[in-house]
């Protein structure tokens, strides 16, 4: 009885969003990976067979694909308040290369010198990008490309490899490092190069576990998921101060927070009991609003998956619905 008068706290009675919108990009399976304040959304299309095709939607549903090489896989990943958009892609020789798309289509393609692979992952309100490039013993390591396009390399701690998550209106770059184990380390980058690590108490020390960062907002404050010993994923709140607290989703056996936005709400995804996945809002007073989105699947390892979070509350991610397939989704408040 304790233990339900606890959870009927934790979980808000009001509906997290007002309603769903389901779209499909012709092509394939489609996925939304971001969304900036004015609801436009940045994604991808996953065919059958051949290259992925990129896609950003209005707020009034338009859709315009692009592919930054002709019949190469393009992928995007960032979009910032401009609506530009950053990525990867493949050139015509197969090598993975960033890129950046203006809301008017504009095109910059970027890599450094010598790299095999460079991902554009993240992009600041002023178009400042951050991303992870592999070198020839398979390494990853961070970079930032500046606005007049140079670049700086870094590599936090742990020495097997850096994978920035996201970066902030002041160019704080979050993101998280490997160690010999391959236990993960979160760390933060500010804009003069200065790197802050942490790790949060009773994250697992073992391969696949950790602490990951995945999103920070324009406070500095971090939202991520740390991995236990007994590879439970759980979420985390980092404050600008520093203070970490660990949170769980009410009803969770594993919870994957994926953004946060300038008010501290979180949003993300979690598994149930039966391996089903379903999406969620941590409200910055600590409370929680669980939703499913129409149309996700039942079965086991299929539902809603949840990618970003505006600072207006619009929430995005695709649903994996019961014929295996992917269709992406907005969530209005």
């Amino acid at each position: 009885m304790k233990r339900l008068f606890a959870l009927a706290l934790l979980l808000s009675a009001t509906p997290a969003y007002a309603g769903f919108v389901t779209f499909d990009v012709p092509g394939g399976n489609t996925y939304a990976a971001s969304v900036n304040d004015d609801g436009t959304v940045s994604g991808y299309v996953g065919p059958a067979s051949g290259p992925e095709t990129s896609y950003v939607r209005a707020p009034d549903g338009t859709v315009t694909t692009y592919q930054i090489v002709p019949g190469q896989l393009t992928i995007a990943w960032g979009i910032n308040a401009a609506g530009t958009v950053t990525g990867n892609y493949a050139n015509a020789k197969g090598k993975i290369r960033g890129f950046t798309r203006a809301a008017n289509g504009t095109v910059r393609r970027f890599s450094m010198h010598g790299v095999t692979e460079l991902d554009g992952l993240a992009i600041s309100q002023t178009g400042i990008v951050t991303g992870v490039w592999r070198d020839t013993s398979a390494i990853l390591h961070g970079f930032v490309r500046a606005l007049d396009g140079s670049f700086a390399s870094f590599d936090a701690p742990g020495g097997e490899g850096t994978l920035p998550e996201a970066i902030n209106a002041k160019a704080t770059v979050v993101g998280s490092s490997e160690d010999g184990s391959l236990a993960g380390h979160g760390f933060l980058r500010a804009a003069d190069g200065t790197l802050t690590t942490f790790d949060v108490d009773g994250a697992g020390d073992g391969f696949g576990q950790g602490t990951f960062p995945l999103s920070i907002n324009r406070k500095g404050d971090v939202a991520g998921v740390y991995a236990d010993r007994h590879d439970v994923n759980h979420g985390f709140l980092r404050r600008a101060s520093g203070t970490i607290k660990a949170f769980d989703v009410p009803g969770a056996t594993n919870a994957s927070p994926a953004a946060i936005n300038a008010a501290g709400d979180i949003a993300g995804s979690y598994h149930d009991d039966a391996g089903l996945v379903h999406g969620f809002l941590r409200k910055a007073d600590g409370t929680f609003q669980t939703f499913d989105v129409p149309g996700a699947g039942t079965q086991s390892g299929r539902g809603t998956f949840v990618n970003g979070l505006n600072d207006g509350g619009v929430v995005v991610g695709w649903i994996y619905d019961d014929q295996q397939g992917t269709h992406g989704f907005v969530g209005t408040p």
